[in-house]
């Protein structure tokens, strides 16, 4: 039986979800889970799901309500299933081991990963940064267990692996926070101590640990892009319209030359590329840009690209046959002028214009590669001028300071929180049920130029931009129902472990239902509940 419950903690750390299925699969004769103790966790789940319900009522339930609503079953399949678990005799104490040996495999996976393929690793999530975050939740557990110290610090390199190799910086902190508090427990209730036998083979053991992470850490660069970074370089942007007026790098590298003009290279191994500025258009009036451009790559197609959204473009790139424009969906193109010019330079005009019933906010500038080609490719622009953002006239493309990786990153989070609380403003009740936050950003840009982000970056955020108070104050409810369980059931330093590295991680990211912390967090509550009322004689 010990097996058993060691491999449904090795499933539990990779994929809670899995381990839940198993579990009642394994112990489905252990007896009918009666789930006293969980009143807060149902309630939070209603409300959760009482905004797809009104979807589902009014005929507008598409695929991401859908999707919504598959993860909810999967946390309540979760917390019925820690309850069936408890009845049959675990605990989690039981899956704390498993739970090490799963995050070993997860180590090791990931560094393999990383060293076959390169880049980011990724395992099997769809990103890196969920990848590096779904060890977080199961290395809390560890620590705060029964676990030898041998299989904590097993769990913390291996947890370390995961966060260097994906590249997450998220997961970093998350690691570390749980490192944190676990030190100063040992240290305050005085079991740091050991026989020094032991503590020599732990300190070999440590040491040797830490300087292979930090050799991983020294070949994978993004795992030192820290906020530190970001807020130190963050003034350098400039505020106003130099914010406004920055180029946006998307899959480029933006480089002044000497001659002061423009290099764009593409850093993409395939897929489109470009800089862009924001341009505000409104109904009926006509703009116009101009742009003076070089490339030297043959095998790609460079251009000037302008989208808002969907169909919403306006294209005019480099072909076989020559310069082509066309315009898509409510942009009307008026006027296309391309004139060759001394030296391989290229002068582009575009004149066109709306005709929407509403404001447009479209994002346009030159691209190296609108091919999507796997080629390298760099294009050289040398003037810029036009109407964009409201201001008269662009400023001259030398002036922009390329933005560091790390203040690009931090403008996209400030603008992405700005645009979801708004969003959560205007529709306060149930969310914008049925919009992706995409959509809402390009129609509702912020007023600083970043790439337009798929979701909040901040759990709260995002769940009040998608459920509003209704859904949300539902997620709040299974949180607080998870924190109350734990802490009556002698688990209290574990919640606080789990909670504030979760709490710090979702303020910069969605990771409770990507990363299916909250999944985890339900299935070992549940758990505990349900092994508190069996070890009281009560029914579980």
């Amino acid at each position: 039986m010990s097996l058993t419950w060691r491999a449904l903690g090795a499933l539990a750390a990779i994929y809670p979800p899995v381990a839940a299925v198993v579990g009642l699969l394994l112990f489905s004769r252990a007896g009918r889970p009666r789930l006293r103790g969980q009143g807060l966790l149902w309630a939070g789940l209603g409300l959760l799901t009482l905004p797809i319900c009104l979807d589902a009522v009014a005929g507008t339930a598409g695929r991401p309500a859908l999707t919504e609503a598959l993860d909810i079953l999967l946390v309540a399949v979760c917390a019925i299933a820690g309850s069936l678990l408890a009845r049959a005799g675990g605990s989690l104490r039981d899956l704390s081991p498993g739970m090490a040996t799963g995050l070993v495999v997860v180590g090791v996976l990931s560094t393999a990963q990383w060293i076959v393929e390169g880049g980011r690793a990724s395992g099997w999530t769809s990103h890196a940064n969920i990848w590096g975050a779904v060890v977080v939740m199961p290395l809390a557990m560890v620590a705060a267990g029964p676990a030898s110290r041998t299989a904590v610090l097993a769990s913390f390199l291996a947890a370390y692996a995961v966060s260097i190799t994906s590249g997450s910086r998220a997961s970093l902190i998350g690691v570390t926070l749980v490192l944190v508090g676990t030190l100063g427990r040992a240290a305050l209730s005085g079991t740091l101590t050991a026989p020094a036998r032991s503590r020599g083979r732990l300190l070999v053991a440590a040491v040797a640990g830490a300087a292979l992470l930090a050799a991983l850490a020294g070949l994978q660069p993004r795992a030192w892009r820290t906020a530190v970074e970001a807020l130190r370089e963050l003034p350098s942007s400039g505020t106003g319209e130099r914010v406004l007026g920055a180029a946006q790098a998307l899959g480029v590298t933006v480089e002044v030359s000497d001659r002061g003009t423009l290099l764009l290279t593409k850093t993409r191994p395939e897929g489109w590329s470009r800089v862009q500025w924001p341009m505000v258009m409104f109904p009926g009036t006509l703009y116009a840009t101009y742009w003076e451009v070089r490339h030297e790559d043959p095998a790609a197609v460079p251009g000037v690209l302008g989208v808002v959204r969907g169909d919403d473009t306006i294209e005019l790139s480099l072909g076989e046959t020559g310069w082509t424009a066309a315009a898509g969906g409510r942009i009307e193109l008026v006027e296309a002028a391309v004139t060759d010019m001394d030296g391989g330079w290229t002068g582009i005009a575009l004149a066109f214009r709306s005709n929407a019933d509403v404001p447009l906010w479209m994002w346009i500038g030159p691209a190296p590669d609108l091919g999507g080609g796997a080629t390298a490719a760099t294009l050289e622009v040398r003037e810029v001028r036009g109407v964009v953002g409201g201001l008269s006239e662009l400023e001259r493309s030398s002036s922009p300071t390329p933005l560091s990786p790390g203040t690009a990153a931090a403008l996209a989070r400030l603008s992405a929180f700005r645009a979801a609380w708004r969003a959560f403003l205007a529709e306060p009740l149930f969310g914008h049920r049925g919009t992706s936050f995409s959509d809402y950003y390009r129609a509702n840009p912020p007023d600083q130029n970043t790439a337009v982000p798929s979701h909040a970056h901040n759990e709260l955020l995002q769940s009040l931009f998608q459920r509003g108070l209704v859904g949300t104050s539902g997620l709040v409810l299974v949180l607080v129902w998870f924190a109350r369980v734990m802490r009556r059931g002698g688990e209290g330093f574990a919640a606080w472990l789990a909670l504030v590295p979760a709490i710090a991680m979702n303020a910069v990211d969605t990771f409770l239902w990507s990363a299916r912390m909250l999944g985890f967090l339900v299935l070992v509550a549940s758990m505990a509940v349900a092994h508190r009322s069996r070890q009281a004689g009560r029914p579980a």
